[in-house]
Parts: C-alpha cells; structure tokens; sequence
C-alpha cells in the first residue's frame, strides 16, 4: 500500500464534498482540514479512474497522528486526527488554531496505526497557509 489522502472542501456530510487539490487559508485563521485516506498503488490515473486512486478504510480503532511542517524548523505542529463520520471511515479531519504557527507551504506527515501496525506517509506540499494581509 502507498498511503495518502485527497483533500476535501465544502464538507456537510458523508455524501456532500467536493475534492481539492490542497486547502488554503490564512494564518491565525482556525480552520478544520478535512481528507479521505487512498492508497495510490489501486485504480491510478493511468487506468483513467477520476479521481484517481482507491479511498481506504483502515481497521476499527485506528489511530491518525497528523504532524504539519512549515519550511521554518521551528514551526512544527502535532495533531491527532478523527473520523468525523461514521457512515465513512476513510475520511479524518483535524483542526487548525491561531496558536498553530504555520505558514506558507506546508508539509503533512501520517502515522497511521492499525492495531500496532504503522503505515506512514509524507504529503508535499499539503496546506497552503497565507500570511496576514495576503
């Protein structure tokens, strides 16, 4: 399996999204990130599925430990990610606060833990984080 996600806007329910390329918002901003979990090894782009890749459900009582990377070392930020969903347990979300000090592109590392065992994953760039004023 090759882990990764498709990001999410305008989200209502299970049944009501649209996909986006990565989420974008400003900095200080509190913003809740939504993505469903695909594996890119299943149904790729070269076999013309849209959107491309295989959403992926990870057992029952897994874990989704989110850690987001600005190009500034000193801003990294840790966040455990939850199924908000029920009725889909490949999509996760978590939020962003003020006192996340992120900005510009940032980097989003996975660490999904399915009873013991972990799948990581590196998403580059994943959020586009604007300064004040931009």
């Amino acid at each position: 399996m090759n882990l990764s996600v498709r990001f999410l806007s305008n989200v209502a329910n299970v049944n009501s999204f649209i996909y986006i390329d990565r989420p974008t918002f400003t900095e200080g901003d509190t913003s809740d990130v939504y993505f469903q979990l695909v594996d890119k090894e299943l149904d790729t782009p070269a076999f013309n599925f849209y959107p491309p890749y295989r959403r992926f459900v990870p057992i029952v009582g897994s874990t989704l430990i989110v850690t987001l990377m600005s190009l500034d070392s000193t801003r990294v930020v840790t966040k455990a990610a939850i199924q908000p969903f029920v009725g889909d347990a490949s999509i996760w979300k978590f939020g962003v606060t003020p006192s996340d000090k992120l900005r510009g592109s940032v980097n989003m590392r996975l660490q999904l833990n399915q009873g013991g065992v972990i799948t990581n994953a590196l998403i580059q760039p994943a959020i586009n984080v604007l300064a004040k004023g931009q």
